[in-house]
C-alpha cells in the first residue's frame, strides 16, 4: 500500500486516470523493465499524453550496455586471474544480467548471495547496486564479525550453538551450508537437556568448556554474563548472534520484481522517439533538465547515488498532438 495518503497506486499498463496535459513531469526509475515491450510502449504513450508542452520525462532503468561491459571485464579478469575477488565478481555480473529475468523467489538468488557472510567483494557490489545491497550487508554483519572471530581463535575446538531455539536452529543451518561442522547444542532449559535438534543432540552448559562456542539467542547478553562467569572470554571462547539477517528468497516472488526486457541508451532512444518526444538526452543521477530536481533526492540520497547501474534519460513534449 502506498506509504502517504496522497501516493495513488495504480497499474501503469491500463489507461491511466488523468487528464491530458496536466503534468509538467512525469519521473519513472526502474519500472519500464518490469513491463513487456508493449506495455512499455503504452507506458509512453499515455505519459505523453498527460505531459503539457514543455514538459519533460525522466526515465532510469538498468544500463544493459553497462552490464554487458562490466561482465565481460569480470569475465576476463576471472580467466586470467582466478582468485576469491575475481570469481565473486563474475558470479554477481552473471546474476545482474540474470537473476530478475528467471527468479521464482522474491529476491533471487541475488539477495541469495547478499547475505553471504563471506562475501570478499562487498565494495564491487556497492558500486554496481549503491544503497540497495547495505541493508544485506548490515543484516548480517554479526555473523561476518563471528566468523572472523572463529578463524582467528577456535582451532580444533568442537563446535557448539547456545540456544535451541528457532535462532540457534537458523544459525546452526547457515554454519553447516557454510562447510562448518557444528557439534552439539547447548541450552539452559533442562526439559531440551538430552533431546536432538536437527539431528545434534541439546546439552546443558556445564558440557562446553572444551567447546568454541556460538552464542545465538533473543537473550544472548544474559548468556554472555553467564559465559563470562564461568571464565570463558568472549571472541576467545565464545562469540553472541542476537540475530541473522534472513534469506530474502524465501517467499514466492511478486511478478513487479521480474525483468521483462531491457534498454541501453540506443534502444531507450529511439523507443522515447518513437512516441513523439524530442530533445531527447542521456543525463546522470546529479543532473536534470526538471528545475530543482536535486532538492527532491528521486535518484541520489545525501549526495550518493541510489541505484548507480542506472541509465538516466530526459526527454521533451515540445507539441500537443494533431
Amino acid at each position: 500500500m502506498p506509504a502517504d495518503p496522497g501516493v495513488m497506486r495504480l497499474d501503469v499498463t491500463e489507461p491511466w486516470p488523468f487528464e491530458t496535459e496536466s503534468f509538467d513531469v512525469v519521473y519513472s526509475s526502474h519500472v519500464l523493465e518490469h513491463l513487456y515491450p508493449h506495455q512499455a510502449s503504452h507506458f509512453l504513450s499515455e505519459a505523453r499524453r498527460v505531459l503539457r508542452p514543455g514538459g519533460t520525462i525522466r526515465l532510469a532503468v538498468p544500463d544493459l550496455e553497462r552490464i554487458a561491459q562490466t561482465y565481460l571485464r569480470a569475465l576476463a579478469d576471472v580467466r586470467r586471474r582466478r582468485d576469491p575477488v575475481t570469481e565473486a565478481n563474475y558470479d554477481w555480473m552473471v546474476l545482474e544480467l540474470l537473476d530478475q529475468m528467471v527468479r521464482q523467489r522474491s529476491g533471487g538468488m541475488m539477495a541469495e548471495f547478499l547475505s553471504r557472510p563471506d562475501l570478499p567483494n562487498e565494495s564491487f557490489i556497492l558500486e554496481r547496486v549503491g544503497l540497495e545491497a547495505q541493508p544485506y550487508f548490515e543484516e548480517n554483519r554479526p555473523l561476518r564479525e563471528a566468523l572472523d572471530s572463529m578463524a582467528k581463535y577456535r582451532g580444533n575446538r568442537p563446535l557448539a550453538v547456545f540456544g535451541a531455539g528457532s535462532l540457534g536452529q537458523k544459525v546452526a543451518g547457515r554454519l553447516k551450508a557454510l562447510g562448518y561442522r557444528v557439534d552439539f547444542f547447548v541450552d539452559n532449559d533442562p526439559g531440551k537437556h538430552g533431546r536432538d535438534l536437527d539431528g545434534l543432540p541439546i546439552l546443558a552448559p556445564s558440557r562446553v568448556q572444551e567447546a568454541y562456542v556460538v552464542v545465538a539467542s533473543a537473550w544472548a547478553d544474559e548468556i554472555r554474563r553467564q559465559l563470562v562467569a564461568a571464565g570463558r572470554k568472549e571472541r576467545e571462547d565464545f562469540v553472541c548472534i542476537s540475530r541473522l539477517g534472513g534469506n530474502a528468497g524465501e517467499t514466492p516472488s511478486p511478478q513487479g520484481e521480474l525483468h521483462r526486457w531491457m534498454y541501453d541508451s540506443f534502444s531507450l532512444g529511439r523507443l522515447l522517439e518513437n512516441h513523439g518526444f524530442e530533445d531527447i538526452a542521456e543525463c546522470t543521477a546529479f543532473s536534470s533538465r526538471i528545475p530543482q530536481f536535486e532538492r527532491y533526492q528521486l535518484d541520489t540520497l545525501d549526495g550518493r547515488i541510489r541505484k548507480p547501474d542506472s541509465l538516466y534519460m530526459e526527454a521533451s513534449k515540445t507539441h500537443s498532438p494533431l
